[in-house]
């Protein structure tokens, strides 16, 4: 029986093109989808008080360059980039592609405590975005108003739930011969 890999003794290995241009594809589709959201949603008055003010989206498209710009280091700090990726997407709609590509990376790393650690980051970090003002749902708006605490709860269960997915697919890369998070 052969001993199962662990990430010292065996570093991933390197990406061929078509792996590292479809991942930069999905991230870059995610960033252009959030950014033409904002203009769309600029012209549309329904949607006033829902939409974030400029300055707003341009700071989070920004945030959003600043969190893809860091996956260019994830193999070398996967753990820090994975935080530094989930704290900007606090804020910022546009780094969640860049966030889950970082967390997923680290977690086919196969260390348990620091992909723990990630995922309660991820669920910290998820109630700021619930708590800016144009996230708020309204009474006249499609979510009929509600409890900010319990759409809060609601959606660091979300979080929780969908990154122990993002864990358990990250750890079977992980495990394949020719991993390629």
């Amino acid at each position: 029986m052969t001993a199962m890999r662990t990430p010292e003794r065996f570093p991933p290995p390197r990406l061929g093109a078509w792996s590292l241009m479809w991942r930069w594809l999905l991230a870059a589709g995610w960033y252009a989808l959030v950014m033409l959201a904002y203009l769309l949603g600029q012209d549309d008055a329904e949607l006033v008080g829902a939409v974030p003010p400029v300055w707003a989206m341009v700071a989070d498209l920004t945030l959003g360059l600043v969190a893809l710009g860091l996956l260019a280091v994830r193999r070398r700090w996967p753990f820090a980039v994975a935080l530094a990726t989930i704290a900007i997407s606090a804020v910022s709609v546009s780094a969640l592609v860049a966030a889950t590509w970082a967390f997923v990376s680290l977690a086919s790393r196969r260390r348990w405590v620091l992909t723990l650690g990630a995922v309660i980051a991820s669920g910290v970090a998820s109630v700021p975005r619930r708590l800016l003002p144009w996230s708020q749902p309204t009474p006249e708006g499609p979510a009929g108003g509600g409890d900010l605490v319990v759409d809060v709860l609601i959606g660091v269960l979300v979080v929780f739930i969908s990154q122990g997915l993002l864990a358990l697919l990250g750890a079977y890369v992980g495990v394949r011969p020719h991993r390629q998070a």
